[in-house]
């Protein structure tokens, strides 16, 4: 499980580098509890920014609010390997959770209860 528990945490998605046709997709779906116990389930979607972090999931807007990140998909359209971090920031500091190499088509997910795979064009386990 992954927890975004306070006003100062985030989630990013962050290449190696430069891309070289495509930026790299992404969607995520995440759920909010407010400090009152109210759930509202959100979801974000965009793209990367070659070396410069993209911000997957912002920091929760109203102290005693957490986000819990239920899924996120990274697809790799470019025309060349990416390497993908996905970091924790904690108030500018940075935390990897995650870096693997995505070859081109390939994909890279995370399911709340099952953790991270990355899979191939062919749809099996990297």
């Amino acid at each position: 499980m992954i927890v975004l528990p306070s006003t100062n945490t985030s989630l990013q998605l962050i290449l190696a580098g430069a891309i070289t046709t495509n930026q790299l997709d992404f969607t995520v779906a995440y759920q909010q509890i407010s400090s009152s116990g109210q759930t509202t389930y959100t979801e974000a979607n965009g793209t990367s920014n070659s070396g410069t972090a993209v911000t997957l999931v912002a920091v929760p807007s109203v102290a005693g609010d957490r986000r819990i990140i239920k899924s996120i998909a990274v697809h790799n359209n470019d025309t060349v390997s990416a390497t993908v971090t996905i970091r924790y920031n904690d108030n500018g500091t940075f935390r990897t959770i995650i870096k693997v190499i995505l070859a081109t088509l390939e994909n890279l997910i995370y399911e709340d209860g099952h953790g991270w795979q990355a899979f191939t064009t062919a749809g099996g386990l990297k």
